[in-house]
């Protein structure tokens, strides 16, 4: 291993630790392999064992090893310098990790606030435009039986101011007929569309003969 005034060199450290981390998951490797059924698995365990048990004393030559020698040799040659690098970095590491810890926390708190907030809004923006809607919709169904019966009631108008017209006094009679006539078979209608058997309706036209009146002559008496 290449050193330096006795200390091994961090490119030295990284190459150790490489290739013990290369043994390691080759022995992982083997210890996870699919076991074919002839074999026996008292041999296969005790060289799975044998194999953790080098991983880890090549990894603790390898990596350990050199890595407490490096910190003795560096404590007994720059002993300030190590010494202040040591205390910056056990004083460093509690806010390096509160400020990774908390920059975590807002960006979870702010994603989770976002989405909280999208949902409410959207929720509030649906319900209103839920809400005027069924108030568009209900004042389009009352406006539209206002103009249904508008329509109903002036086309009966229109109706007994024809009959009346053409008949005189007997198509008040008339009207009254058809107009009872229209409502009891549309009532007829409905019930045979509900499976009920219908009343029978008989309707009694009265024909009323108008007889015009006598027409009296004024006599004018010329002296």
């Amino acid at each position: 291993m290449p050193m330096i005034n006795g200390i091994p060199t961090p490119s030295a450290l990284l190459s150790s630790a490489h290739n013990a981390y290369g043994h390691l998951s080759t022995t992982i490797t083997n210890m996870t392999a699919p076991l074919d059924h002839e074999e026996e698995l008292w041999p296969q365990f005790e060289v799975s064992a044998q194999s953790v048990t080098d991983a880890c004393k090549k990894f603790e030559e390898s990596l350990v090893v050199p890595t407490r020698k490096f910190i003795e040799v560096a404590f007994h040659t720059y002993p300030i310098t190590s010494t202040f690098a040591s205390v910056f970095l056990i004083l460093v590491s509690l806010p390096f990790l509160s400020f990774l810890g908390f920059a975590v926390f807002v960006l979870a708190s702010t994603i989770f606030t976002g989405l909280c907030a999208a949902v409410v809004v959207s929720a509030l923006i649906i319900g209103l435009c839920g809400t005027f809607l069924s108030m568009l919709i209900l004042l389009l169904a009352a406006l539209s039986a206002w103009i249904s019966t508008s329509l109903v009631f002036g086309y009966i108008a229109w109706r007994l101011y024809a009959l009346v017209r053409s008949d005189g006094r007997a198509g008040v009679s008339q009207w009254s007929t058809e107009t009872k006539g229209r409502f009891r078979r549309q009532k007829k209608e409905a019930e045979e569309r509900r499976g009920r058997s219908p009343e029978s309706v008989v309707l009694v036209k009265e024909e009323e003969t108008s007889t015009p009146p006598d027409e009296s002559t004024d006599k004018t008496i010329t002296q």
